[in-house]
């Protein structure tokens, strides 16, 4: 048992270093900060069990703006997503599993929408791995998941990746009142680009170069970052084998890269501007399951 405790710890410990092993030692920029007030989530899961530890689960998310900007008569609708997710318990020790989920995103009006409000969609598709320990009462958990974003909306893919990839990593521990149908909760995730651009200078002249032979030529751009580090706290009730709610508070750092090519960008392969944007907020989420 103590043999399979440190096996557990140790994969910890390497994908920490590994995460932070990713991140850039530095890179050009200006930075903006901005701080969101509480948003209002709600979560539903429906999870059936198909044959010993084979379980399928379907799940949905509701998110709001932030509450304290709410006006009677608007849309205050910020994210829906929905999915499905396949898991197997391979021992007591380690579940795997992996599925699909589609997001949207209400996005404020702009131009191009004639200021009305408009959605993007988002297809993502996740596969995960899980290692967990208990000790008496208390639950401590590993989850590893990579995770592909598919955009759907038009972009400079210069700017932005259309098919993006990262790697979220969660630390979880959780303690269960034996006597009673009550649980807590705290995690802290880290989320790694494996894949964003990065127009370091030094590959401006590679690009030119392809660009003149074959238009459209994308640069293998290279630098790794976190992207986004969150962490909560939250409890769980049990009203019987089957019905559950969850109650909980999660804080949200996000660590984004703006880029932009300017409008000569095609004969001065230097004129861009990347912009740090560094946003923090809030979340109240609550959320059912039931399990059958």
């Amino acid at each position: 048992m103590a043999k399979r405790w440190w096996i557990v710890v140790a994969t910890m410990l390497v994908c920490a270093a590994t995460s932070r092993a990713a991140s850039p030692e530095y890179f050009k920029a200006d930075s903006v900060s901005v701080a969101r007030g509480a948003l209002l989530t709600f979560n539903g899961e429906v999870e059936k069990k198909l044959a010993r530890g084979l379980n399928l689960s379907a799940e949905a998310e509701v998110r709001m703006k932030e509450m304290t900007n709410f006006r009677p008569g608007v849309n205050h609708l910020k994210l829906i997503e929905v999915g499905t997710k396949l898991s197997y318990k391979i021992c007591d020790y380690v579940k795997v599993g992996g599925g699909y989920f589609y997001r949207a995103y209400l996005k404020d009006g702009k131009e191009s929408t004639g200021w009305e409000n408009y959605w993007e969609h988002r297809h993502i598709v996740v596969v995960e791995a899980v290692a967990s320990y208990k000790v008496s009462n208390w639950k401590f958990s590993l989850r590893v998941r990579p995770e592909l974003t598919i955009r759907t909306d038009s972009i400079c893919e210069l700017e932005k990746v259309r098919n993006f990839c990262e790697l979220r990593t969660r630390l979880q521990v959780e303690y269960d009142f034996a006597s009673k149908p009550f649980e807590i909760f705290a995690y802290t995730e880290m989320f790694n680009t494996l894949n964003a651009i990065d127009p370091n200078e030094t590959l401006n002249e590679v690009y030119r170069l392809n660009w003149e032979k074959n238009p459209g030529y994308s640069v293998p751009w290279s630098g790794q970052y976190v992207n986004n580090v969150r962490a909560a706290v939250g409890f769980s009730y049990r009203f019987d084998k089957r019905n559950s709610i969850k109650v909980y508070y999660r804080f949200d750092y996000d660590i984004g890269r703006d880029i932009h090519l300017n409008k000569n960008y095609a004969n001065n392969f230097k004129e861009f501007t990347v912009t740090r944007e560094n946003e923090f907020s809030h979340m109240l989420g609550i959320g059912y399951a039931y399990s059958f």
